[in-house]
């Protein structure tokens, strides 16, 4: 089958395009205002200023404290693990006896890699279980979580199947053992209402790049009180937190970013949840009628509007290659819960049309028609 030239791109959970308005407000601090700001002079004076504007911007968007702390950082992967690591080197100079971590096994890389690696060096981890589409129960968490648990992270939703877990509950019993919680919100921003406070955790990562921000810009966001050892020693920058030169543009891009991701969320989550119930709608229709195994993972749970995580079952290959060689783009796993079943993960953005949602599910259609 020849190569479409035309893509369709249903992989938004893993990246985006850049926000207009995000490159219009970034362009200028490549050029004109390229200052740092750790000088004296009025260029850094100025650029402080502005950094200081950002950070307020920051927390009033995300709904956080006027105390808590902001870290520009170079990734959401890099701001779990400065939480994550931040147990281990605590743990080298504390006596107090916390040092457990509780994550899951449904949880992204940048966690479960980070917990591997303290886990190697002597910190105990416990890898909760999770269900076929990743959601943790809070049972599984009072069964393990002790006076020993330092720190509970976990996933807010799968960036798999979109599956939302009950973090508010779990910020709850966490607190109530005396432990810290630290959510991965990179897959959240811009899908659902978004609180800081509201969650009631302790830390939140997040990554520009999932809400048609700059890549090379995430965020730390950690209340007051809470500590997180810097991964990167240098000069003061960060309020000490994070040694190197502020990445300005970055730090420009990803304010911008969340303030359109924010003020647009509620428009945006109703059409592509639309748009995202219309296909899944078709495949079971498509399933009964040519009689072939659809099953939409997570579908019975609360999940994030954008995406569809899908097994054909024995199908699922033949169906990845035929979308792939017609230029429709998306991505392959196995489910959170079980190495045994893999899926094709549909993700939808703003930018997503009903001529493309209609397209894949002709193409489908083509991959598993008898």
């Amino acid at each position: 089958m020849a190569q479409s030239t035309r893509k369709i791109y249903l992989d938004s959970a893993s990246t985006g395009c850049v926000e207009q308005s995000v490159v219009d407000a970034m362009v200028p601090y490549f050029h004109d205002k390229y200052y740092a700001s750790d000088g004296d002079h009025q260029g850094a004076r100025t650029a402080r200023e502005e950094e200081s504007n950002c950070m307020r911007d920051l927390r009033s968007q995300l709904n956080s404290r006027d105390d808590d702390r902001i870290i520009l950082t170079s990734s959401g992967t890099e701001a779990c693990n400065q939480v994550i690591k931040s147990v281990y080197f605590t743990a080298q100079s504390s006596c107090h006896g916390r040092t457990q971590i509780i994550t899951s096994l449904a949880d992204h890389p940048a966690i479960t890699r980070p917990c591997r690696f303290v886990q190697e060096r002597g910190i105990p981890v416990c890898f909760l279980p999770c269900d076929l589409g990743g959601y943790v129960s809070v049972e599984s968490l009072k069964k393990y979580i002790s006076e020993k648990t330092a720190l509970v992270s976990i996933t807010w939703a799968s960036h798999i199947t979109g599956v939302m877990n009950p973090v508010e509950e779990i910020c709850r019993i966490a607190h109530e053992h005396g432990a810290l919680v630290h959510i991965d919100a990179v897959q959240c921003l811009g899908k659902i209402p978004f609180s800081f406070v509201a969650t009631d955790a302790d830390f939140i990562s997040l990554s520009a790049h999932k809400f048609h921000g700059p890549k090379g810009a995430g965020l730390l966001v950690y209340r007051n009180g809470a500590y997180a050892v810097p991964l990167i020693h240098g000069e003061n920058q960060m309020e000490g937190n994070r040694g190197g030169t502020v990445n300005f543009p970055g730090l420009i891009g990803i304010t911008e970013a969340v303030r359109v991701a924010v003020s647009t969320q509620s428009q945006v989550s109703s059409k592509v949840r639309t748009q995202r119930d219309r296909f899944e709608e078709a495949l079971m229709k498509m399933a009964r009628d040519i009689n072939v195994p659809i099953n939409i993972i997570g579908r019975e749970s609360p999940r994030l509007p954008h995406i569809s995580f899908v097994s054909f079952e024995n199908n699922t290959q033949k169906v990845l290659t035929t979308l792939d060689s017609n230029g429709i783009l998306v991505s392959h796993f196995y489910a959170p819960g079980s190495l045994a079943v893999q899926g094709i993960r549909f993700s939808l953005s703003k930018h997503t049309t009903d001529e493309e949602i209609d397209q894949t599910v002709h193409t489908i259609a083509q991959a598993l028609h008898p």
